[in-house]
């Protein structure tokens, strides 16, 4: 089983892939030599196959165990997906294998990753030869896609 029903973490959406991003780490009850090694899966919620699960056997405590650790596969976009709802598994190897789930919050927090944009490539305007210093000529916009102040434009 593992130690939490549900792990929550956030991730900068600049992260390189093959960075592990979670340690996930379970325990077999009905220890036996038959079903010392687990098996770990993401089951749902990777259809754009962002992470992965690979089991690494680490020492904790005086003992030897598997524990499957969250790797980054492909890049994170917060534009394109803000956030990401996994189901992951641990199977042992007995007969029958038992398992059990838990759920991973993924949340990707912005970067300062766009250049803002103007909402038009030319503009054009008039000014009469007369017209007092100050006088307001054209307005632009732009935007932002980035959140709070990295998507904050001054034009």
């Amino acid at each position: 089983m593992f130690h939490q029903e549900v792990y929550s973490l956030t991730v900068p959406e600049d992260t390189p892939t093959d960075a592990t991003l979670l340690t996930l780490s379970a325990e077999d009850r009905d220890w036996s030599p038959e079903n010392t090694h687990l098996d770990y899966a993401i089951i749902q919620g990777n259809e754009e196959r962002r992470f992965s699960l690979e089991v690494r056997l680490v020492q904790v405590e005086n003992q030897w165990r598997n524990v499957g650790k969250l790797v980054l596969c492909n890049p994170l976009d917060r534009e394109t997906t803000e956030s990401y709802v996994l189901t992951v598994s641990v199977a042992d190897r007995g007969i029958p294998p038992l398992n059990s789930s838990a759920v991973v919050m993924v949340t990707v927090a912005d970067c300062n990753d766009n250049a803002p944009v103007f909402s038009s490539t030319e503009y054009h305007t008039q000014v009469r030869e007369n017209s007092a210093v100050g006088t307001h000529l054209v307005q632009v916009t732009a935007q932002d896609p980035d959140l709070g102040p990295n998507g904050s434009v001054e034009v």
